[in-house]
């Protein structure tokens, strides 16, 4: 089923929806529908009536798009932290100055 608007992209797909959504679910709402949306086999989705359909939907897009992004600050606060830490101990056994 094609829909008349295609939401391919994240930016295309809260211009759709409006840019403060979100602050007008409660975050209870939000998680029950994603991770519904996320346990349901796709005919179920598409059989569901239009505007639940686009609820359940966008709410797994919001909570992947969290989860990558959570994903990504973890990743570069563990690189960040082991850059960090190797120019501590470079400097440390090169002799320079003490850090407190």
């Amino acid at each position: 089923m094609e829909s008349s608007t295609s939401l391919t992209s994240t930016p295309r797909m809260r211009a759709h929806i409006g840019p403060n959504w979100a602050a007008s679910v409660p975050v209870n709402r939000l998680s029950a529908l994603a991770r519904y949306g996320q346990l349901s086999k796709a005919q179920t989705i598409e059989r569901a009536p239009e505007p639940r359909r686009t609820a359940l939907l966008t709410a797994v897009v919001c909570q992947l798009e969290a989860q990558a992004v959570d994903d990504a600050l973890d990743l570069f606060t563990g690189s960040a932290g082991a850059v960090l830490h190797r120019i501590v101990d470079d400097d440390r056994t090169a002799g320079g100055v003490a850090h407190r």
